[in-house]
């Protein structure tokens, strides 16, 4: 314990927070020392987990972090790291004549305050979801953002519900949470997917799916080494959307711009190329839907 409050005392978070960064190679090592059956007393269930996790690795093999995709990706190893440095090592340090119960003490320590560094941040990050949006069984908290959100929900609650709605470069949640269907194959217009089913045949779907709005959602995606939809990325599609919407309502911020969230509703442009079936399932959805239209 006074380790731990030592470690706590004298280390900044980001240290514990960045530390699952070393778990490719720490696997790595360990898998080793396992297929040398110089640690663990179970070899071939022992480098099983070790592949396991390093295969799940490879996906965030130079950025792992206990978070975001590492809360599943990163699992594995972090097991595989738990046992190694509570059970085997002090078994072969105990073997050796060494006291293993020493380097087990230091270890769940340092284990315990990386936990506790995560979830002091992970409570941080709750405590700012305190905007309720939508409602009944849907309800959910979110975070500054919220507010936007709600005021672009109520602008599409007067909208017919046999209208569809297409969200650039990502959220679907505001599909589901107006009910208005997304008439493509595509959830998400980011770069993996720009990549996966290239950018002409996302903007061929678009063309023949011809959604009744678009909302374009206000998305950093630096991550990926392009920041902006429509300006480092998606030229094409944003192309399209402006060349055959018009801008109907901006909620917070200009979207796509600089770092303020902010949501931008699109109408169809009257006199807009829709294809013949479109046309048709659009004539049913209004037969079926005979509310007046938004």
């Amino acid at each position: 314990m006074l380790v731990s409050i030592f470690l706590g005392a004298f280390s900044v978070p980001s240290m514990w927070l960045e530390a699952p960064r070393a778990l490719p190679l720490v696997t790595l090592g360990v898998g080793v020392a396992v297929s040398g059956r110089r640690l663990g007393p179970r070899r071939t269930p022992a480098l099983a987990l070790a592949m396991f996790a390093l295969a799940l690795l490879a996906k965030i093999f130079f950025n792992v972090h206990a978070y975001h995709y590492g809360f599943a990706l990163a699992m594995p190893a972090t097991v595989l790291l738990v046992v190694t440095l509570v059970g085997w090592v002090p078994a072969a340090i105990a073997a050796r004549g060494g006291s293993g119960g020493f380097f087990r003490a230091v270890a769940l320590a340092c284990l315990l305050v990386a936990v506790l560094t995560h979830l002091e941040v992970t409570a941080r990050r709750l405590a700012g979801k305190r905007h309720p949006l939508s409602g009944g069984a849907d309800v959910l908290l979110a975070d500054a953002r919220g507010p936007v959100v709600e005021a672009a929900l109520g602008a599409l609650d007067g909208v017919d519900q046999g209208r569809s709605l297409a969200v650039l470069p990502e959220g679907v949640m505001l599909n589901y949470l107006s009910r208005r269907a997304n008439p493509t194959a595509y959830t998400n217009f980011m770069p993996p997917e720009l990549a996966f089913y290239g950018e002409e045949r996302m903007v061929a779907a678009l063309d023949a799916a011809a959604p009744d709005y678009v909302a374009l959602v206000h998305k950093d995606t630096r991550e990926y080494g392009a920041r902006f939809f429509g300006h480092d990325y998606g030229r094409r599609l944003y192309a399209w959307v402006r060349r055959n919407y018009r801008e109907v309502a901006t909620f917070g911020a200009r979207p796509l711009h600089d770092q303020r969230f902010g949501i931008a509703l699109l109408r169809r442009v009257d006199g807009a190329t829709v294809s013949r079936a479109t046309a048709e399932r659009r004539a049913a959805a209004r037969r079926d839907n005979p509310s007046p239209e938004g």
